[in-house]
């Protein structure tokens, strides 16, 4: 997927984290350049460790990868789950790092 340097949008992690993406970046890396806290492991979406709970903007993410499917109900309830090192964002998105309370955040 190419970049798309015309289309920026901004993505905001938690409270505080707020960060210029490109359409066609993925997650992850956004969340890097924020440097918000997101743990991680694999990057390749065999581990579950970069979940996030998506709160606004699920519409402009990428659709859930094979990795995702297989992972994320093991790890988490709910469609607005998703693996950061899978998802491709397209537009603005407002999400939760997955930790401990992740379960409980609505």
């Amino acid at each position: 997927m190419k970049l798309d340097r015309r289309h920026t949008f901004t993505v905001t992690v938690g409270e505080g984290h707020v960060v210029t993406a490109c359409a066609g970046e993925r997650l992850m890396e956004v969340m890097d350049r924020a440097n918000a806290p997101v743990p991680f492991s694999c990057r390749g979406g065999a581990c579950g460790t970069c979940a996030v709970r998506v709160t606004a903007g699920m519409e402009n993410l990428s659709s859930r990868t094979d990795n995702e499917e297989i992972i994320v109900p093991d790890i988490a309830r709910g469609d607005d789950v998703r693996l950061a090192c899978q998802v491709i964002v397209y537009g603005p998105v407002t999400l939760v790092v997955h930790d401990e309370r992740l379960e409980s955040v609505t």
